[in-house]
């Protein structure tokens, strides 16, 4: 995973293979992180995306499930709606408009608890989040993504919103990408302190994903992403899909449209020859690889008491 601004150490993916050409799936951009003040300029990006035949927007190397087994949990949205049934009727509304707004094809929640306490006018209220995404995800007809805003997610997280919320779509969206603590200090001259750092690299939230769920649920890693290396060591450590946002953004901000097509078409290059090196033909075939966990992230996966050795032999 990219060295980002809270970095937690060292680690790699390395395997010897035939010489054999991969065809790796198009990058997708993130659309959580990164700001929206140029986002005319990434109109005419996913403009040129498509006249070259490439998609912008590629995501998922598996699947979505049918909108009918996500309806089938609707018994279990009836006893939360009893609870409070104008609020979550309300919030139900409102997801539904927004998807048959937009035609969106998937839902994604964003938790981003670090961020409201460091806004002046943030929420400081969080005891109804379990039941709002047990809500949404009962309510909806399409699947539900729960995406982190920069501090990943732990195991613990992933299991208890498999267990009780039936969501199996995450984003980690780690540590190394967009600082929201970072941002909304600055906004009002806070001293964050220490806690500047807080939140698991991408890295670490991907390795809790397979300890925790395995293939039971799929997975997108955002956060510090720049570089095809970065996005084949995610896709072997149980990625499906990588998001990238501030990169593509600086690119277009200080060289044009032009820029921001080059450097996407760069990071689909850059993956090719890694998938060659290693002789993954697909993006699931980068799943199989071994793979070397060392420094810090070694050392973290030791305290947690996770097995290395699921992660660094031939899988």
């Amino acid at each position: 995973m990219a060295e980002g601004q809270r970095n937690r150490g060292e680690r790699g993916a390395r395997r010897e293979g035939e010489q054999e050409r991969a065809r790796p799936r198009d990058p997708a951009l993130d659309p959580g992180q990164g700001g929206i003040r140029h986002r005319r300029e990434l109109r005419h990006v996913f403009a040129r995306r498509k006249e070259q035949g490439l998609n912008p927007f590629q995501l998922d190397s598996k699947p979505t499930k049918p909108v009918a087994e996500l309806m089938a949990t609707e018994t279990r949205f009836k006893f939360v709606r009893q609870q409070n049934p104008e609020h979550y009727e309300k919030l139900v509304k409102e997801a539904q408009a927004a998807i048959d707004m937009l035609k969106a094809d998937a839902l994604e929640i964003h938790l981003n608890v670090a961020q409201e306490l460091f806004m002046a006018e943030g929420d400081r209220d969080f005891s109804t989040i379990i039941n709002n995404i047990k809500a949404i995800r009962a309510g909806v007809n399409v699947p539900v993504i729960i995406k982190e805003t920069g501090c990943g997610i732990a195991s613990e997280e992933y299991a208890r919103l498999l267990q009780d919320c039936h969501i199996d779509y995450f984003d980690c969206a780690g540590a190394g990408g967009t600082n929201f603590i970072a941002i909304e200090a600055a906004r009002t001259n806070a001293d964050a302190g220490e806690l500047l750092g807080w939140g698991h690299p991408t890295c670490w939230s991907l390795i809790d994903a397979q300890q925790a769920l395995g293939d039971r649920a799929i997975y997108f890693a955002s956060g510090g992403i720049r570089t095809g290396l970065d996005m084949a060591k995610a896709f072997a450590l149980g990625a499906s899909a990588v998001g990238i946002a501030g990169p593509v953004l600086k690119a277009v901000i200080e060289g044009g449209v032009e820029a921001g097509v080059q450097y996407i078409n760069d990071l689909k290059s850059q993956l090719q020859t890694i998938m060659t090196l290693v002789n993954a033909r697909t993006i699931n075939d980068l799943k199989n690889v071994p793979i070397l966990i060392f420094g810090e992230t070694k050392e973290y996966c030791e305290c947690r008491n996770f097995d290395l050795k699921k992660l660094c032999v031939l899988r």
